[in-house]
């Protein structure tokens, strides 16, 4: 790799950014006829400055999407400025054409997450399909998990996305998102695989079980996703679906975490993985532990079950959690009671003693009589 481009490829710390932003360079390199990005370096600036404003009116030309033009530009400044290329961007931006109104703001419905399941005949995935759903996750996400990174909780899942990164947070599986993912693991036992803590979580497809594990690509979950996708109904507005392949599924989490009065909105934004965006601070300051991060999970989890069977079943098992909790508090208000009343008949009987003392010098000096000869047979009263 040419020295130019590795300095490009080391500025960019995401990996899915990565692959974009390779992308779209070397769409330019394409169209421009320039075979190696070192080609950028040699031509004169005033000419470079020409070259990308022909790549500018081009794409205008083309009806190109007005919202991804800095998509296009972004790639080859970064270039630029990483091999001391200096150009000026800022006259390129001010003719980008204005933005549009964005498409693609509508969620999933639950009777499209069901149809989905109902197309998916592969176990790998039906349970991407259900990750996806239980958690709102991004879907770059699901390629850097393995096994290790999820743990049972009660009868649910929970999942820790980007593990020990700055951007990691945890995710939960509903009872029937765990079942997927458990039919799924056992899929592959049963063709060989030997599962390690080490495993991916979804792995390539294989012809052989027992053949080395390698993780599945964020572009081959999409082009399985896209395939069920094309089943439900979706309206293209301009360049655009109203509802996005991928992302109508974290649009759906957000929407039934966001509908829920009871939500906990810093706890649900957690959950969503972008604190920042609402709650200034909340990374820095709040750090709820994993146990009241699935206590607010479970608020939403008949809602984000898919299947009604199952939602219902959910839903019975919540009530009759919430009616133990009920008869639990019932039972520690009853004792509570009892010692107050057991404190209020001690505190009469106090009353009443010190009023028979002040008023009978006779039980008085019976009572002190008494102490005294207690003292001396045990030594451990004393006289007040």
């Amino acid at each position: 790799m040419q020295r130019s481009r590795l300095r490009f490829v080391n500025a960019i710390k995401s990996e899915a950014s990565r692959k974009t932003y390779n992308f779209y360079l070397n769409k330019f390199l394409k169209w421009s006829k320039i075979k190696e990005p070192n080609g950028l370096l040699q031509l004169k600036e005033s000419f470079l400055q020409e070259v990308l404003e022909d790549y500018l009116f081009d794409l205008k030309k083309k009806n190109t999407n007005p919202n991804s033009f800095n998509l296009h530009f972004a790639p080859i400044e970064l270039f630029l400025i990483m091999n001391d290329k200096m150009v000026n961007f800022k006259k390129i931006r001010k003719m980008f054409p204005e933005k549009i109104k964005v498409t693609g703001s509508e969620a999933y419905s639950n009777e499209d997450v069901r149809t989905m399941l109902e197309y998916a005949k592969k176990p790998r995935l039906k349970a991407e399909i259900h990750i996806l759903a239980s958690t709102g996750c991004r879907i770059g996400a699901l390629s850097e998990l393995q096994i290790k990174h999820v743990r049972d909780m009660e009868d649910c899942k929970a999942i820790q996305f980007y593990p020990d990164s700055k951007s990691e947070y945890w995710g939960f599986l509903t009872p029937e998102a765990g079942k997927a993912l458990n039919v799924y693991i056992t899929k592959r036992q049963n063709d060989g695989e030997i599962i390690t803590p080490n495993s991916p979580l979804l792995r390539k497809a294989y012809r052989f079980g027992r053949a080395k594990a390698f993780p599945v690509g964020t572009d081959g979950l999409q082009r399985e996703i896209m395939k069920v996708a094309k089943l439900i109904k979706r309206e293209k507005r301009g360049f655009r679906y109203n509802k996005q392949v991928d992302h109508g599924f974290r649009k759906r989490f957000d929407t039934i975490l966001k509908n829920n009065r009871a939500t906990n909105l810093s706890l649900a934004e957690k959950l969503m993985s972008h604190s920042t965006k609402t709650i200034p601070l909340d990374t820095t300051y709040h750090s709820p532990d994993l146990i009241t991060l699935f206590d607010e999970f479970k608020k939403h989890m008949p809602n984000l079950t898919i299947d009604p069977t199952e939602r219902l079943k959910v839903e019975k098992e919540r009530l009759q959690g919430e009616l133990s909790e009920k008869d639990i508090l019932k039972q520690e208000l009853k004792i509570q009671r009892q010692e107050i009343d057991m404190l209020k008949e001690l505190h009469h009987q106090h009353v009443s003693l010190i009023k028979a003392i002040r008023e009978d010098p006779e039980f008085a000096k019976g009572l002190r009589d008494a102490l005294l000869t207690m003292k001396s047979e045990e030594g451990k009263i004393s006289v007040y």
